[in-house]
């Protein structure tokens, strides 16, 4: 198993890690994992990080068929969801190409400390009109 899923108290959303070689089964467990925490009342923003981890050669039918499962998911669909990952690789350009086709909603980033404010910004009052006088 090269992936953990925890919810993260501290900072208010799930935290899915991965690392080493990841095949679409360990992110299909990983996203059923994902979605018993948000049943159980998790709050809907999901840090999903690849930093650490190498894709999987697989046919292009498995790929799509994950996507599909993402679109589809109506928990998914209601959560803010974050993917961070080096900016030299391009660990998930076919999945995220065929899943934000479908409606997977997400946004991409280099860095946690980016794709945590990124979750959280919806949380944040806005800053108050400037005074006139």
């Amino acid at each position: 198993m090269a992936y953990r899923v925890t919810l993260d108290t501290l900072r208010g959303n799930i935290d899915v890690r991965y690392w080493d070689c990841v095949a679409v089964e360990q992110r299909e467990a990983a996203c059923q994992e994902t979605c018993e925490l948000l049943e159980q009342g998790a709050p809907r923003r999901i840090l999903i990080d690849f930093t650490q981890a190498r894709q999987v050669a697989e046919p292009l039918s498995k790929i799509s068929g994950f996507a599909s499962k993402l679109a589809a998911d109506d928990a998914l669909r209601q959560c803010r969801i974050a993917f961070v990952g080096p900016e030299t690789s391009s660990f998930n350009v076919a999945l995220e190409t065929l899943s934000s086709a479908r409606g997977y909603a997400f946004q991409r980033f280099f860095c946690r400390a980016d794709a945590q404010a990124w979750l959280h910004e919806r949380d944040r009052a806005p800053a108050p009109p400037p005074q006139a006088g």
